[in-house]
C-alpha cells in the first residue's frame, strides 16, 4: 500500500432524524493512489458530499455519526492512521484536516465566517498549519488569491465576505483549501459558481499543483465534462452506495450501470436538435428505499427480481466494478462478493 494515500473500508455514515435513522453512505470501499485523481459523480442527495465529509471527520455532531467501516490515510509509505479511529476534535485531526487534508466545500455563500475579513481567515489557517507569522501569512494569502485570479488581491485581502461576489468567494474558498499544499485535496464541486472562463483557469491551476506538489485530488461534480478532462478514475454513486467503478477512459467507453449510462444520455450535445434527455423520477429518500436494486424503480432494463434483491458488485472486466443484475444472477453472490479497497489493490 505504499504507493496509495487512503484506503476506505465499508464506509457506513448514518444520521438520527425524527422519522429513524438514514443510512447516507452505504458500504463505500475504494482506495486512492498517490498523485490518482478521483472523480464522484450522481445525482444529488446520493451520498457524494457525505462521502468527503466522513473522511474529514465533519459528519460527527449531535445527529450525525460513522457507524462501520475505516478510514486509513497514509501520508508517508511508511506511516499509516485511521481516522475514524480519531475523535472529531482531537488536535492530531485538527492538524490534518486543513493542512494534510484540504476541502473545498460545496457552497461559497456559506462557507466564510461573515463577522471576519476574508484575507484573517485565509491567515488564520496557514499560521495554525504552518507556523507563518502574520507577516508571512499575509504575504502568502495575498499570493494564493493572486493565483485564482481576484483582482487587486492585496486590497481584497481585508474585505469581508459580502463585499465578494459569489465566484470571487468561490475561489478565495480555493485558494484558501490549497494555500497549505495539501496531500490530498477533496474538492466539492470547485467551479459551481464560476463562469466558463474562470473555470478553464481554476481547472489549469489544480492540474498545475498537482503536478507541483504531487497532490492527490477527489473531485466531487455534476459536470461530466469535468470528469473526462481531470479524472483518472471514477466512482458513480446512487442512494448512499457505489453503482459503478471504473477508469475514466473505461468509463466513457463503455459504461455499464444503466444509471451511468443515463447520466451520459443526459449531457447536452452541441448541434444535436434532439430533445435533451431525463431521467424519469428521482432519488428515492433515505427513509424509504426501494427493496432490492435501490435504481430499479427508474431503471429501463429493471427484471423481477431487481425489485426484491439487491445486486452485489461484480467485475465484469478487470478493474470495472458495478453492482447490478445485468452482469450476474442470483446465487453468484460468491463470485461476485463485492471488492474490498485492499484486494482491488492487491489485483493492480
Amino acid at each position: 500500500m505504499s504507493d496509495h494515500i487512503l484506503r476506505v473500508e465499508g464506509l457506513k455514515t448514518v444520521f438520527k432524524t425524527f422519522s429513524g435513522d438514514i443510512n447516507a453512505v452505504d458500504d463505500v470501499a475504494f482506495s486512492l493512489a498517490r498523485n490518482e485523481t478521483l472523480g464522484i459523480v450522481g445525482e444529488s442527495g446520493c451520498g457524494k458530499s457525505v462521502t468527503a465529509r466522513s473522511i474529514m471527520k465533519l459528519v460527527e455532531f449531535e445527529n450525525g455519526r460513522i457507524d462501520a467501516g475505516s478510514v486509513e490515510y497514509m501520508p508517508t509509505p511508511d506511516e499509516l492512521i485511521d481516522l475514524t479511529a480519531l475523535d472529531h476534535k482531537s488536535a492530531e485531526i485538527r492538524a490534518i484536516r486543513g493542512g494534510q487534508i484540504s476541502m473545498i466545500f460545496q457552497e461559497p455563500m456559506a462557507s466564510f465566517n461573515p463577522v471576519f475579513p476574508i484575507g484573517k481567515q485565509m491567515a488564520e489557517v496557514l499560521v495554525h498549519h504552518l507556523g507563518l507569522s502574520k507577516l508571512e501569512a499575509r504575504d502568502r494569502a495575498i499570493e494564493m488569491l493572486n493565483r485564482v485570479k481576484i483582482p487587486n488581491a492585496a486590497q481584497r485581502f481585508d474585505e469581508y465576505p459580502h463585499e465578494f461576489s459569489g465566484g470571487m468567494r468561490q475561489r478565495a474558498m480555493i485558494a484558501m483549501a490549497i494555500s497549505c499544499n495539501p496531500k490530498l485535496l477533496i474538492a466539492d464541486e470547485p467551479t459551481t459558481a464560476l463562469d466558463v472562463t474562470v473555470e478553464a483557469q481554476i481547472l489549469e491551476l489544480l492540474n498545475e499543483l498537482e503536478a507541483e506538489h504531487s497532490m492527490t485530488t477527489i473531485m466531487i461534480t455534476h459536470d461530466m465534462a469535468v470528469i473526462a478532462e481531470m479524472t483518472d478514475n471514477v466512482m458513480v454513486m446512487y442512494a448512499g452506495r457505489i453503482a459503478e467503478y471504473s477508469s475514466a477512459s473505461a468509463l466513457f467507453a463503455n459504461p455499464l450501470h444503466p444509471y451511468t449510462q443515463a447520466l451520459l444520455k443526459s449531457i447536452p450535445r452541441i448541434g444535436s436538435k434532439e430533445e435533451l434527455y431525463s431521467i424519469e423520477g428521482s432519488v428515492p429518500s433515505l427513509l424509504d428505499l426501494p427493496k432490492g436494486c435501490y435504481f430499479a424503480p427508474r431503471c429501463p432494463f429493471a427484471m423481477e427480481h431487481c425489485h426484491t434483491q439487491a445486486p452485489p458488485t461484480f467485475e465484469p472486466e478487470p478493474g470495472h466494478r458495478v453492482r447490478c443484475w445485468l452482469y450476474g444472477e442470483p446465487g453468484d453472490e460468491v463470485r461476485a462478493a463485492p471488492l474490498t479497497a485492499s484486494e482491488e489493490v492487491a489485483g493492480t
